[in-house]
């Protein structure tokens, strides 16, 4: 039904597959903290309680989040009785005192050659039994004691006369004890995972370990920060440099000369490289802005003019940080795509026509920009990647500083929530930049007319 329309055909197949991607995202994502150590036994382990059953009822809390034990109908935790083994081991320490016989306090206190070794003791046992006649029967068995731990050591006094030698050894013996005990009963990986997806599309991320708070409330208040720093430093940032590049291109000369250079050097710079320098001069040795923060700290966030001119201040140092870096590397691949649209044909007879430089320009931009759009959707992990990387850097309370927390603190559900939401940012900016590319290039159109016949 969909051969008649192509492009509808190829976004529905596009969002199928972006579809299966975020699946498979959500699989990774509920898989890779379970991989390793128990999440719940390391945070236990962290933590510290007043009493057993106080950390009883923590463990089974986390458990509870973590979806990793079986919950009823009605919300409480299943549970089964079950048999535990007990190691109980006891040393036994034998002292035998050599050379003149006396007892280990006369030895006097200096101890000298001393080294451990392991003896094992044969020793025979008559072993009793019972015929079929009834009559008694004795046979003798060879039993083996290992001494697992010897100490010998040569004692003399004070004038470096050998008072003896001291042996002391060391058996363990093992006691097996059984035991019942109640405990939670264990739900299976597939039943966890089944449970977590749906969770997720009920929008439920679970509870940060660290402040009690839900996932999605935390995500919900960094959110704005990431958004009001990444969009506007990503769009403008991609029209800019690809404006230059353009531009750059056309006119070539010292424009192009200087263009150049400085933008090659920018795309090369890492972004928290660059955002660490940007601290580094005009936050710390210059001073001219603020080097951490969103906003002044004694002001109390909120609409007021004085509150909205200190996060415009905070602001500008994040913002150029990642609009430069990511306008050099567009000005770049613009630039070596606008030099080769100049050498096409349809801009050579535009230029025979008489047409504007501005015009001639906007055709150039067009064509040039479509191959852009492809490499803006391969890029925008990196640069949202990068963009987490510069919040944390200037301590900007976004998605950054909400991952670089709960990193420090093994707070897994927000972990999860942010990864999650990153990913799922990504796959739509990706998915955008597909329709986009379907809807506005033509040699795409062309294709998928020609696939369909």
């Amino acid at each position: 039904m969909l051969k008649k329309y192509p492009t509808v055909r190829y976004i529905s197949l596009r969002a199928i597959w972006y579809f299966l991607t975020f699946l498979v995202a959500l699989a990774l994502n509920f898989f890779l903290p379970r991989l390793g150590s128990d999440p719940v036994d390391i945070m236990m382990g962290k933590a510290s309680f007043s009493s057993p059953e106080e950390r009883k009822k923590t463990e089974d809390a986390l458990r509870k989040d973590f979806g990793l034990i079986v919950i009823d109908k009605e919300g409480n935790i299943v549970r089964d009785t079950v048999i535990k083994l007990d190691t109980v081991v006891s040393i036994v320490k034998d002292t035998v005192v050599g050379g003149l016989g006396k007892t280990v306090n006369s030895l006097g206190n200096v101890v000298v050659n001393e080294y451990r070794d392991t003896v094992i003791n044969e020793r025979k046992e008559c072993l009793i039994a019972v015929d079929k006649e009834d009559n008694i029967t004795r046979k003798a068995v060879i039993k083996m004691d290992t001494v697992v731990n010897t100490v010998r050591a040569t004692v003399m006094d004070e004038q470096g006369n050998v008072l003896g030698d001291i042996v002391i050894n060391e058996r363990r013996d093992t006691v097996i004890n059984k035991r019942k005990e109640i405990e939670a009963r264990k739900a299976s990986k597939i039943s966890q995972l089944v449970n977590y997806i749906g969770q997720v599309f009920q929008g439920n991320l679970g509870t940060s370990f660290r402040n009690k708070k839900p996932v999605s409330e935390i995500i919900m208040q960094a959110l704005p920060w990431t958004i009001a720093l990444q969009f506007p430093a990503i769009l403008f940032g991609w029209i800019f440099g690809n404006g230059l590049g353009a531009l750059a291109a056309y006119r070539r000369g010292v424009f192009d000369k200087a263009l150049f250079p400085f933008a090659l050097l920018l795309s090369s710079i890492p972004f928290f490289v660059f955002g660490m320098m940007l601290v580094y001069f005009f936050g710390v040795v210059w001073k001219i802005f603020p080097a951490v923060g969103a906003y002044t700290n004694e002001l109390m966030p909120g609409f007021s003019l004085d509150f909205m001119l200190s996060v415009a201040y905070h602001y500008i140092l994040p913002f150029l940080s990642i609009f430069l870096i990511l306008a050099g590397g567009q000005a770049i691949g613009m630039r070596s795509m606008g030099i080769y649209e100049l050498g096409t044909d349809y801009i050579k007879y535009a230029k025979w026509l008489g047409l504007k430089e501005t015009r001639v320009l906007a055709y150039l931009f067009r064509n040039a920009m479509l191959p852009q759009l492809t490499g803006l959707a391969l890029s925008i992990g990196q640069m949202v990647g990068g963009a987490l990387i510069t919040e944390m850097i200037f301590s900007y309370p976004g998605l950054g500083m909400a991952m670089l927390d709960a990193i420090t603190t093994n707070d897994y559900p927000v972990i999860q929530g942010v990864t999650l939401l990153i990913t799922t940012c990504v796959l739509l900016a990706n998915f955008t930049v597909d329709i986009l590319i379907a809807l506005l290039d033509p040699r795409v159109k062309a294709s998928l007319s020609m696939d369909t016949k």
